[in-house]
């Protein structure tokens, strides 16, 4: 296992709202080990679980994969393709399990797991993605005042603030999961 942080166990460290991988290479048994023979045991595969019993994770799919690319498996964490991985945004650490499967022994129970552990570290509050949309409302349009003459009071409608960003921004989403810390209400600069 490479690209960890440290190892037995294994864990690696992540930021929401970012992705980390881990890569393996395919294992070798003892079989292999002691004659010498690559694959004498044939192929092998790759899954995703919460413990060493097979339990699949509950949580959106595609979250965590596995891809391979010559004999070399890489363990991909996306934070951003589910929220409820760190929910209320406290640094969480979750265990995923590698089970590896020797395919061509299904009569046997030729499996076995290795522990990754995710860290998943909080991400700070980002309020730069709130833009402002024009009001709603009616806008009003103000008459011609003459000079010298008594004032006119108008009323103008303030801009909108737009928090579509949440489901695309980690970090602005965080501004809203406990408490609302970026200002939302529209002022004018200058009239």
């Amino acid at each position: 296992m490479s690209s960890t942080d440290s190892s037995s166990p294994y864990s690696k460290s992540v930021t929401d709202g970012s992705s980390a991988s881990v890569t393996f290479v395919r294992p070798t048994t003892t079989v292999e080990t002691s004659s010498g023979i690559t694959s004498a045991c044939g192929s092998s595969t790759y899954s995703i679980h919460s413990d060493n019993s097979g339990t699949n994770f509950s949580y959106a799919s595609g979250w965590a994969v596995i891809t391979e690319a010559s004999e070399v498996f890489t363990l991909t964490v996306d934070t951003t393709v589910d929220s409820s991985l760190i929910a209320n945004e406290n640094t969480v650490t979750i265990p995923i399990y590698i089970k590896s499967t020797l395919t061509d022994y299904t009569g046997y129970n030729r499996e076995s797991y290795t522990l990754v552990n995710f860290v998943i570290g909080e991400i700070t509050c980002d309020c730069t993605a709130l833009t402002w949309d024009n009001p709603s409302g009616s806008v009003v349009v103000g008459s011609a005042i003459v000079a010298d003459s008594s004032a006119s009071t108008q009323t103008l409608i303030l801009p909108e603030a737009n928090t579509s960003a949440r489901s695309t921004n980690t970090g602005f989403d965080k501004c809203y999961l406990d408490s609302n810390d970026c200002a939302t209400t529209g002022a004018f600069d200058s009239l």
